[in-house]
């Protein structure tokens, strides 16, 4: 059975809300609007799986991440981790709890302080921990062992490496406390294709070896159909549609996802795949359209979609849906 099948989520996420206020004025600064960076968002994660959360630029999904983590308070809704409430920890119970899940950053290059050498990057959640230096200097080194790395690029500085070696150092640093989850956001989107490869592969090596679980943020599917368990897709703030891997890629099932998927590249010589065109633009998260609001350019919408909002609605297998096509 695999481990996603386990009954006790490691984590839960019920209605997560998240919008950012709209200002105007300089003096007197005055709300004039907000945009909903995510709305209602609602999953699951049990221990040792990877769960890939894809979408267009701009649908919440790093926002999500950040949620699922606390760096940012959300609007209403709530995350559990370990069935313990995040949002009811105090302080000093919060700041223990962190030290179970971590952040992978997309951009390599601006996520290290260029002054501080590889060592004490790495070393640096071990000291605010009060660890000694001895031993955050040997577990430094460890790590860099553990990411491809070697022991002579500890007293290195961050502008003397590449991409693919930075990323590397970033992902040690997140390791550092030995964390239950680490959510990584779109973290080889910066990379070349064949570093990417080998960040990928280094991440579920990882994943192997430290029973680690994964949140996967990303916008590209070919990352994600290779390093995910289970796929949640996003439009706009919503999830549309989540499923197992297998299910997502041959089963799909919301409009969005099968105009998403069509892009994918088919990596066998002279195969041909239809492609689907989505018609218009994104619309805007500061006034989302009602009902569904993915029927401004569904090319399957029908009256319905207008004015009710489609309920995530399991229809077997763990596979869920929000499309009022499939659960009319």
């Amino acid at each position: 059975m695999s481990a996603y099948h386990v009954k006790t989520p490691l984590v839960r996420v019920e209605n997560l809300v998240k919008e950012f206020p709209i200002s105007r004025g300089v003096l007197f600064r005055k709300n004039i609007g907000s945009v909903q960076a995510v709305n209602g968002v609602s999953f699951e994660m049990q221990d040792g799986e990877t769960l890939g959360l894809v979408g267009e630029s701009g649908c919440g999904k790093s926002t999500t991440g950040r949620l699922v983590l606390r760096l940012l308070e959300p609007t209403s809704g709530r995350v559990f981790f370990e069935n313990r409430d995040l949002a009811t920890l105090q302080p000093e119970v919060l700041r223990k709890a962190r030290l179970d899940f971590r952040m992978v950053f997309q951009d390599p290059y601006s996520s290290l302080n260029p002054r501080m050498s590889v060592e004490d990057i790495i070393a640096e959640p071990m000291q605010i921990a009060g660890i000694r230096t001895l031993e955050r200097r040997a577990r430094a080194r460890d790590l860099l062992e553990i990411v491809g790395l070697r022991d002579y690029h500890a007293t290195r500085y961050p502008h003397e490496f590449s991409g693919g070696q930075r990323q590397r150092i970033g992902i040690a640093r997140a390791l550092t406390m030995n964390p239950k989850l680490l959510v990584c956001d779109e973290p080889v989107s910066a990379l070349d294709v064949s570093v990417q490869a080998q960040i990928i592969n280094l991440l579920k090596d990882l994943q192997k070896k430290l029973s680690l679980t994964y949140l996967f943020v990303s916008h590209d599917l070919s990352v994600v159909r290779h390093i995910s368990d289970r796929i949640a897709v996003m439009y706009l703030g919503k999830i549309v549609e989540i499923a197992s891997k297998k299910d997502l890629f041959n089963k799909r099932l919301h409009p969005y996802t099968q105009a998403l998927l069509s892009a994918v590249p088919i990596p066998v010589p002279g195969a041909k795949s239809t492609r689907i065109i989505l018609s218009g633009d994104i619309p805007s998260a500061i006034n989302p359209p009602s009902g569904c609001r993915f029927h401004t350019r569904c090319p399957e919408v029908m009256k319905k979609c207008f004015n009710e909002d489609p309920v995530l609605m399991d229809i077997g297998n763990e596979h869920k849906v929000a499309c009022h096509l499939i659960t009319h």
